[in-house]
This record gives structure tokens, C-alpha cells and sequence, in this order.
């Protein structure tokens, strides 16, 4: 088992805090997720993780999606989605809009609101 990205954690609190709210339960389980596998197409980024059940889920129950923040210096055209079986984190989907490649090196680069990273210290760190 791989552990999961910061990268990706912060990706999950920010859409989680924003489209469910920061006191969801989901917001718990990103600190115990567990890649089990990702994958890259040019325009976007899988992570698959493992179960926090022990169970692989058949299909998936329900979805969040929200666009990438604003950051003090860049607007990124990408979007997130996540996807839930039951209530499970799943899988985390990131993707362009249009003919736009995935932009790695440039989300790494972001700079948080202090506001978001302090609540994410809270939840996550």
C-alpha cells in the first residue's frame, strides 16, 4: 500500500470542506486513506484507494466535484471530483477542461489561503 500525496490530501479537504462541509465525516478518513493504485492520461489523474471497510465497492453510491481554487498568482482550468461507495472516499478524479494538459508541477506550486490551510492543520495534519 502506498500512502497518499499531500497533494492529494489537500485536494480532498478543500472540495470535501467546501461541497459538504469541514466537520463531514469524510474529512476524518484522509488522513487514514491508502493509494491503491493510480494512473495518468496526459489530461488528468486517477487515485484509487483501498476500503476503508475492507471491501471492494461494486459501483459508486454518490460523487462531489468542485473547480480548483483561486490562488494568489494562477487560475488552473481543472476540476475534481471524488467518489464515494457508501461512505468511503474511493476514488479522487482530476481533470482539464479542453485541450489543456494536466498542469502537475503548477498545482504543486500552489499557495494556499491561510484560511483553508489552517483548517486543514486542524482536520488532516
Amino acid at each position: 500500500m502506498t500512502d497518499i500525496e499531500e497533494f492529494e490530501r489537500r485536494i480532498l479537504f478543500y472540495v470535501i470542506s467546501n461541497m459538504i462541509g469541514s466537520e463531514a465525516d469524510a474529512i476524518g478518513q484522509i488522513r487514514h486513506l491508502k493509494v491503491k493504485d493510480r494512473s495518468y492520461s496526459g489530461k488528468g489523474i486517477f487515485t484509487h484507494f483501498h476500503s476503508t471497510n475492507g471491501t471492494e465497492p461494486e459501483r459508486f453510491d454518490r460523487h462531489v466535484s468542485d473547480d480548483f481554487p483561486e490562488t494568489l498568482f494562477i487560475r488552473l482550468n481543472v476540476g475534481f471530483t471524488i467518489f464515494f461507495a457508501g461512505p468511503s472516499i474511493v476514488t479522487l478524479e482530476g481533470y482539464t477542461y479542453g485541450s489543456d494538459p494536466w498542469p502537475e508541477e503548477a498545482l504543486l506550486q500552489i499557495v494556499w489561503q491561510k484560511e483553508v490551510m489552517d483548517a486543514y492543520r486542524r482536520h488532516c495534519a
